[in-house]
Formats: C-alpha cells, sequence, structure tokens
C-alpha cells in the first residue's frame, strides 16, 4: 500500500530562470529527490482511475502514462548507480569539462525539447499496460529508494566525475543525471496538476 502524503508544494517553479542552484551535495540532492517524487506520489494517488487512466488533451499522455516514463526514466539510473564504477569509466570515461549547475543543465534539457524531442520508445509507457495504478506507485516509490540507497556507495567526487550518456543532452556526470532526475520529475508533475 503507498502511504497518503500531505505535501504541500514548495518546489522552484519549473521554468522560473531566475532561481539559481549552483551545485547540490549528495544531502541536498536526496532531499529534492524526495520532495520531487513525494509530490507525484501525491498528485497521482489522490486521482480518480477516470482521471489517472484519461490523456489530458488529445495527444498527450495520460497522468498513468507520465507516471510510468518516470518509473521508467528512473529505472536507467538505478542501474547506472548500481554498476562498478571502474566498469562505467571503461565504457563511458570521466567528465572531460567543467560540471554543470543544476539550473544550467535544466537549461540544457529545456533547448533540447525545443528541438522537438521526445522520449526514446524504452521510456514510454503504454497505456495499454495492465498495471494497477497502487501497482506502478509502489514500483516508482521503490526506484526512489534504490537510487537513494545507491547514493550511499558514492562519494562527491565521484558523483562529479564519472558520466553516463543521456538522450537528448549526452554525456552527464553521475550528480547531473540526478539533478536530471529530479527536474524531470518537476516537469511532469506540471502535466498532473
Amino acid at each position: 500500500m503507498i502511504p497518503t502524503l500531505v505535501i504541500k508544494s514548495n518546489l522552484m517553479n519549473y521554468n522560473n530562470q531566475a532561481t539559481l542552484i549552483a551545485q547540490m551535495d549528495k544531502a541536498q540532492i536526496k532531499s529534492g529527490l524526495r520532495q520531487s517524487f513525494g509530490e507525484v506520489v501525491y498528485a497521482i494517488h489522490s486521482m480518480s482511475q477516470e482521471t489517472y487512466s484519461k490523456p489530458r488533451a488529445e495527444g498527450k499522455w495520460s497522468p498513468k502514462e507520465v507516471l510510468g516514463h518516470l518509473w521508467l526514466s528512473t529505472t536507467p539510473v538505478v542501474k547506472s548507480l548500481s554498476i562498478p564504477k571502474e566498469k562505467l569509466m571503461a565504457k563511458f570515461g570521466t567528465l572531460e569539462r567543467a560540471e554543470y549547475a543544476y539550473d544550467d543543465l535544466k537549461s540544457k534539457y529545456i533547448k533540447a525539447l525545443t528541438t522537438g524531442i521526445k522520449a526514446p520508445p524504452p521510456f514510454v509507457f503504454s497505456e495499454e499496460d495492465s498495471m494497477k495504478k497502487e501497482e506502478l506507485l509502489s514500483k516508482f516509490n521503490q526506484s526512489l529508494e534504490d537510487v537513494l540507497t545507491m547514493m550511499e556507495n558514492w562519494n562527491e567526487k565521484e558523483l562529479s566525475m564519472i558520466v553516463i550518456p543521456h538522450p537528448a543532452i549526452g554525456k552527464v556526470s553521475m550528480r547531473e543525471i540526478l539533478y536530471f532526475t529530479e527536474f524531470h520529475t518537476i516537469h511532469h508533475l506540471a502535466q498532473l496538476n
């Protein structure tokens, strides 16, 4: 069973470019992830089944598809955090540029969205999937818990040094993929409210 979360929104406005967030440490990243995931859980949990299953507009995802997309998008982050660091470095290398601040990476992603880039098929959740709302919420929550747990195996230097590929913005540090996971969740939260 998913606990009912009562969270008042205090997330920064996703499109508020005046808010600048410099590099965040692990504790700050974890806090932001808990907040953004909690808000999604609260929004979905409070929806009727009809609202949950129905797209808000023609050609848009239903809240069920949004939640599924967020879960599918978090799964590779969990996997990447669990792969031995030496294997990641052998496969993808290390960061060869200055690490982006949170807002810089967010701006880069927003710019990529303006080119018409869409979620690759592995990250698109099918409306036809028969997974029940509570089951999908549970998987979404578990993906957050897995990220938070796996982060414990990483120090600040490793988060900034080791990279993985992102389909829209190229190679990013592990810290940057965690930033992305937070603001991507916030981005889609707007579709649920």
